[in-house]
């Protein structure tokens, strides 16, 4: 459990071990993060400390949630899908995350330890920017608006990945580079299914008056994050056609691969069928055959055989079929 208090002359953090300790000050915006929703406890807690209705905290504990915002009056609840990009394990990463928003605190409420949030706390702790003067309902703006940048960053560093898959399976595609693209495109149905929730939990906060924790001063920033959500709802749109084309590209170059293979294969066997012909005819059991007594017969042979094999390669050569 991680709480900051802050306002424009002080700051304050504590990470602490219960939710009874948790302490709100009137004069100043206070934000309290809880990682491990699935601690059932610390959830009551929560609803009975802030007066949290039950049918919140239920959704808050089921991870299924669709993303959605409600308005319950003394607080907004936004339930969303929190994107984070592993690069050592070169995968995205999804968690649900409950933003509880009221003019007097914000909780912030995740299923697993780890965020994107490190960038916010280090402006406020060094009071960069306007969010130290700034109260409840500019931190969620910020909170928003980090989510979806990590959207941005996400699908920039799965492209950059399709753009290597594309320059390796030109060069040679085995199953592993299958894997991986199914991977990407598993991928971006999640971020596709997360975003979609995500702009019209936007689209509302932006058009809508009935969300009156957030001030009306606030409409041009939120309208910068609506804005960034269609952004990114356009390229997860692309990066999925570029993967599409990505499986085409892979199974068209095993389909040549497969397609040159036969045809090696199909030139060795033409080569092979008069000279089995030959060695056929020359390995029947008949008494009396032109050449087989000859002292000179089996270098002849041989010396037939090989003319074929140079006027068959000559002849599939000059049709372009080697």
């Amino acid at each position: 459990i991680e709480s900051i208090c802050f306002n424009e002359n002080n700051f304050q953090r504590s990470l602490l071990s219960s939710i009874r300790e948790i302490e709100t000050f009137p004069k100043m915006t206070n934000w309290i993060n809880l990682d491990g929703i699935h601690k059932i406890e610390h959830i009551h807690d929560i609803g009975k400390i802030f007066g949290i209705d039950n049918f919140i905290l239920e959704d808050i504990v089921n991870v299924k949630q669709r993303a959605k915002i409600e308005d319950r009056g003394e607080y907004v609840y936004i339930v969303l899908k929190m994107i984070r990009y592993i690069d050592d394990e070169k995968r995205i990463d999804t968690e649900q995350l409950s933003i509880i928003v009221s003019n007097n605190y914000l909780l912030t409420l995740q299923e697993n330890k780890g965020d994107v949030f490190d960038p916010i706390r280090e402006r406020i702790e060094n009071s960069i920017g306007k969010i130290r003067s700034k109260s409840h309902d500019f931190l969620a703006y910020t909170i928003l608006d980090i989510i979806v940048d990590n959207y941005l960053v996400a699908i920039e560093s799965v492209e950059d990945e399709i753009d290597k898959m594309e320059g390796k399976i030109i060069n040679s595609a085995n199953k592993k580079d299958l894997e991986k693209i199914l991977q990407m495109k598993q991928e971006f149905s999640i971020l596709k299914r997360s975003m979609i929730p995500t702009r019209e939990i936007m689209n509302k906060l932006v058009h809508s008056k009935e969300f009156g924790v957030f001030k009306d001063d606030m409409k041009v920033y939120l309208t910068d994050v609506y804005d960034h959500t269609l952004i990114v709802y356009e390229l997860v749109e692309n990066m999925s056609n570029r993967v599409t084309s990505l499986i085409e590209l892979y199974h068209s170059t095993i389909n040549s691969v497969i397609n040159d293979t036969m045809k090696v294969l199909t030139i060795i066997t033409t080569v092979f069928i008069p000279l089995s012909f030959l060695t056929g005819v020359y390995g029947m059991n008949f008494r009396y055959m032109p050449y087989l007594d000859s002292p000179q017969g089996y270098y002849w042979l041989i010396f037939i055989m090989f003319l074929i094999v140079i006027g068959m390669i000559y002849f599939f050569k000059r049709k372009k079929w080697l």
